[in-house]
């Protein structure tokens, strides 16, 4: 890494430790990530001229999303965003206008390899930041090539239908209901979901 890219990637940092809220590693891999992936799918106005051309797919819930989403633009209000939590240190960028795909990764044995490139002296977090600057891209991640469908209801863009869960009431966007013996019905009436209804309604304070 040349100086001036060091500069830029200081830079970026900056920003994108104000927004995740604390400097840390997790950050400084998904940075790096973010702007290796727009640069192999050809995209380097991602919040501005091509900011509808990008979608990218993260794979864990961690710090390295909030930097995959300050570098891209890409945020799940606007649907440009999709995680799909498989627990991986990975993201996958796409190119929307060209079809080009990549896969970044940044395999467990990465927390070995950076141990070489971490400062001598220092308090432990500040030399892991600055060991997963200065490790070279192609000892922090493997790439690869790859292809994304993305269905309809998922592109970005106003909700295409909603209906009446046929069970609860409650209303359902871009096709999310499941039909169950001739009725329509939420995920949640189908099948539970993430809560239990302890009462049915109680008074929301004016």
């Amino acid at each position: 890494m040349n100086k001036f890219e060091r500069a830029e990637l200081d830079h970026v940092l900056e920003k994108a430790f104000a927004f995740h809220g604390k400097p840390c590693g997790g950050t400084v891999i998904g940075v790096r990530m973010a702007m290796l992936g727009l640069k192999m799918i050809g995209i380097s106005d991602p919040k501005g001229a091509q900011r509808k051309d990008i979608m990218a797919v993260a794979e864990n819930d961690r710090c390295s999303v909030d930097a995959l989403q300050h570098v891209t633009g890409c945020r799940v209000a606007a649907r440009a965003l999709k995680l799909k939590d498989y627990g991986k240190v990975a993201a996958t960028f796409v190119n929307l206008k060209s079809g080009k795909a990549v896969r970044i990764v940044c395999p467990e044995e990465t927390r070995q390899t950076v141990e070489q490139y971490k400062p001598a002296e220092g308090e432990k977090k500040e030399r892991t930041i600055e060991g997963y600057k200065r490790i070279p891209l192609n000892e922090l991640f493997y790439a690869q090539e790859v292809t994304v469908e993305f269905d309809e209801d998922d592109m970005p863009g106003h909700a295409k239908a909603r209906v009446k869960c046929d069970n609860c009431g409650e209303w359902v966007s871009d096709h999310r209901e499941l039909e169950v013996d001739g009725k329509l019905l939420c995920h949640h009436c189908n099948q539970g979901g993430y809560y239990q209804v302890v009462s049915d309604r109680i008074a929301v304070p004016g």
